[in-house]
């Protein structure tokens, strides 16, 4: 019996996008995996029938979402929702097969550690491979002869690579204008940069050097034709104090002087320490967003020691339309401030 089509809620559509394929990328320790498995997962909340991508060399972001071993073919990790590893070694092995048209001569030329070599030392052809293989699962047809994945989010490497990857099939059209790999990467360099069906989600922290270097690769991609479809903001703390409690706190430590309990010292010193962080959050998140020119995707920093399922499922709602409208909302100042932080980190997610 063919499994049931779901059927996709506008509404509901994580970062206001309609399923494409996406790069999710950023500066190395901002989050990208995580996000990358939150958006599969509100993508396919919403639902579109979803492919999260790993690619080789990757942190694992589908095992944020099961523990099921995923590899080179898509690997159910619920309803509508699939993993898939990509390799070098597969998918040059799968490229062969395909233009020799015999599997036996395909494997055993793909064996042989000359045909490695040249794999691993051809600048650029691990990435045109890569892409290649992205493309082919972007078109892919189910037995009806419709697309077989609505939406593809790719757990990209970071920020230099990850920019690399992206131009490396015009690079290589460039390269070699006639022959059949010539053609290849015109057609997956058109794919990357046709807007309606791929995009690039920017991962950053609310932080100068993430930021700055979100900024820059933004500028980057837009001189080379790439669409940046979103921008998310990770790990904001929502601020329990406002500023008038914590210049409060810093006159009562002044005043005491040395005699304060030290218990006593260190939970004021870490409210006016908080209080700060979240200032200095905020400063960041506003230049992020003049140099954008518009607003971000945020996402609140989540207070536990590793990220479990149910903590990606908290992120995936955050990302949905819903959930983004609360977040803000507690983010531009609620009365009560722990109150709006216990909203946040509620186990429900988005209340």
């Amino acid at each position: 019996m063919a499994a049931r089509t779901p059927e996709l809620d506008p509404a509901a559509l994580p970062l206001g996008l309609a399923p494409r394929t996406v790069f999710v990328t950023g500066k190395g320790g901002v989050g990208k995996s995580t996000v990358a498995a939150a958006l599969a997962l509100a993508w396919r909340d919403a639902g579109a029938r979803t492919l999260l991508v790993e690619l080789e060399g990757q942190a694992s972001a589908a095992a944020l979402l099961s523990p099921k071993k995923i590899g080179y073919e898509p690997v159910p990790l619920g309803e509508h929702l699939c993993g898939i590893r990509i390799t070098m070694a597969e998918a040059l092995r799968e490229y062969v097969r395909l233009r020799l048209k015999v599997k036996l001569v395909a494997d055993r030329l793909v064996g042989n550690p000359i045909i490695d070599q040249f794999a691993q030392a051809a600048p650029g052809f691990r990435d045109l491979l890569i892409l290649g293989k992205l493309w082919w699962l972007a078109t892919e047809k189910d037995s009806r002869g419709h697309r077989k994945w609505d939406a593809i989010v790719v757990d990209s490497p970071a920020t230099g690579h990850g920019l690399g990857l992206l131009g490396m099939a015009g690079t290589i059209a460039r390269m070699f204008p006639v022959g059949p790999i010539a053609a290849q990467a015109k057609a997956v360099d058109e794919y990357v940069r046709d807007a309606a069906r791929v995009g690039i989600v920017l991962v950053a922290l609310p932080e100068e050097l993430p930021v700055t270097e979100t900024l820059e690769l933004r500028e980057e991609l837009a001189s080379r034709g790439i669409d940046v479809a979103a921008e998310v903001l990770n790990g904001l703390l929502i601020d329990r104090f406002t500023g008038a409690e914590s210049k409060r706190v810093e006159g009562l430590l002044d005043d005491a002087g040395t005699s304060l309990d030290p218990g006593v010292r260190h939970a004021l010193e870490t409210v006016v320490w908080e209080h700060t962080r979240c200032s200095d959050q905020a400063a960041e998140r506003e230049r992020l967003e003049a140099g954008i020119g518009h607003g971000v995707c945020v996402l609140p920093h989540m207070f536990v020691p590793q990220l479990g399922r149910e903590h990606v499922a908290s992120l995936a709602r955050w990302l949905a339309p819903g959930g983004q409208d609360v977040l803000l909302a507690q983010l531009a100042g609620a009365t009560d401030g722990p109150a709006a932080a216990a909203a946040v980190h509620a186990a429900g997610g988005a209340s």
